[in-house]
């Protein structure tokens, strides 16, 4: 025996409002049975042979062909389908909540994310890189100009260990340079 259900019901099991569900039956489109109830596979039916491509997107019907003389199946959760095929459970209503509720989760992100950059918690990825262009260039060039700084001075050295302790005091020269944190003025 047919499924049936009250105007708040099939409403629901459609995806839409009890006033759609009224208009649709004063529209003609679904038509309710002689004890006041509706039938849900026939109301079912009906939309899926009476609704256009957009309308039928709207009340979950969008996999339901418009010719189709099968019976729609509705399960106790109120899924429905045709003879091989299986629709989502999921309401107009529900998804809408869905793609609300993801966007103030994103929005709270980005506000949380501007406010601890204005806290000075988080930086700016094009300054961080120019810092860092700027410290290894610098550190890079002073490298560079060791051996014309050490040329004449370490000619002059004749012994192994006087020579190693010149050059290993400039690199750790150089490096202390690197590591220092004063900001140099950009």
């Amino acid at each position: 025996m047919a499924e049936r259900v009250g105007t708040g019901e099939l409403a629901k099991r459609l995806g839409i409002s009890r006033q759609r569900v009224s208009d649709l039956a004063k529209e003609g489109k679904l038509t309710r049975e002689p004890d006041g109830q509706w039938d849900v596979a026939r109301a079912m039916a009906e939309l899926s042979r009476t609704l256009d491509n957009q309308q039928r997107r709207r009340v979950r019907l969008a996999a339901v062909p418009q010719n189709s003389p099968a019976p729609v199946q509705v399960d106790e959760t109120g899924d429905f389908s045709l003879p091989g095929q299986t629709l989502s459970a999921r309401t107009t209503h529900d998804l809408f909540n869905r793609a609300r509720a993801a966007k103030e989760i994103a929005l709270a992100k980005e506000r949380q994310l501007d406010l601890r950059r204005r806290e000075g918690e988080l930086l700016e990825a094009r300054e961080v890189e120019r810092a860092w262009t700027q410290k290894l260039t610098s550190f890079k060039n002073r490298l560079l100009a060791i051996p014309d700084r050490l040329a004449q001075k370490l000619a002059a050295i004749s012994e192994d260990r006087e020579i190693r302790a010149v050059l290993d005091g400039e690199i750790k020269m150089a490096l202390q340079a690197l590591i220092e944190k004063k900001a140099d003025a950009a």
